[in-house]
């Protein structure tokens, strides 16, 4: 049975004030609400429905994972990334930086040295990162990447 969401629930659950959910509801970017006495209600399930479709589904956000982390992720997921791959590759130490930061930001995920220049993940860390290019589809295929 789908519960209705006052108003005062809307915008709590999307975060935006009362002036930003009429505009939205104005250029139709959102549904109008119902009436339920008094009070405008909107049915919780088309609420959530219109979340996943302004954030996407989990799959099309891991799909919009930046293509230029591919590497280094697809390395990590296989074994480890080092220097000789960094220099093969032309990825500064900044970009090493910036996209295991991400990747520890993101999804938790610990790299850890492991010595001279090379870097891995814990066997857990793998585990769920090989799930997550997995899960991202064509182009994260985590085989072919430790070179």
């Amino acid at each position: 049975m789908d519960k209705f969401l006052t108003l005062n629930q809307v915008l709590e659950v999307l975060s935006i004030s009362r002036t930003n959910l009429y505009s939205l509801i104005e250029r139709g970017e959102f549904l109008p609400p119902g009436k339920l006495g008094s009070k405008n209600v909107w049915p919780q399930s088309e609420v959530q429905d219109w979340m996943l479709k302004r954030v996407g589904t989990k799959e099309a956000r891991l799909k919009a994972i930046p293509q230029s982390w591919r590497r280094i992720a697809s390395a990590l997921a296989t074994g480890t990334y080092n220097a000789k791959q960094a220099q093969l590759y032309g990825d500064t130490e900044g970009f090493w930086h910036v996209v295991t930061a991400a990747l520890e930001r993101r999804f938790g995920l610990v790299v850890r040295p492991v010595g001279d220049g090379t870097y891995s993940l814990s066997e857990e860390d793998r585990a769920k990162l090989q799930g997550i290019l997995g899960a991202a589809g064509p182009g994260w295929d985590t085989r072919s990447a430790a070179q």
